[in-house]
């Protein structure tokens, strides 16, 4: 017997296990209302550590527009987090589709 190891789906898969290990037991609104409040708390950190990172090491003499230092970073942060909740609010299908149980390895 061999433990199968590889992820199909890459990253989003695993989020996606990991998400439907830990919501066993809940009901379809409270894994939705937990997938956007994750995505939330990822957007707001990561957003918060960037700014508080970048006062203390971006220079004035950088080559870039001040507005592009002020949007591009929530942007590409936000773009983030809605990838993120759609894969938390499909961890349902991609258990399925990776016909797993979650975090609990099984044997080929």
């Amino acid at each position: 017997m061999q433990l199968r190891t590889e992820w199909k789906n890459g990253w989003a898969a695993i989020i996606a296990l990991i998400f439907g290990s830990l919501s066993q037991g809940l009901s379809r609104e409270q894994k939705n209302k937990q997938a956007l409040l994750t995505a939330v708390y990822v957007f707001i950190i990561m957003t918060l550590t960037y700014y508080i990172s970048a006062s203390a090491t971006i220079k004035h003499s950088t080559t870039f527009p001040s507005w592009v230092l002020l949007t591009a970073p929530p942007l590409i942060f936000l773009s983030t987090s809605i990838i993120l909740w759609c894969c938390l609010r499909a961890s349902d299908l991609i258990m399925k589709a990776t016909e797993s149980q979650g975090l609990i390895p099984y044997h080929a």
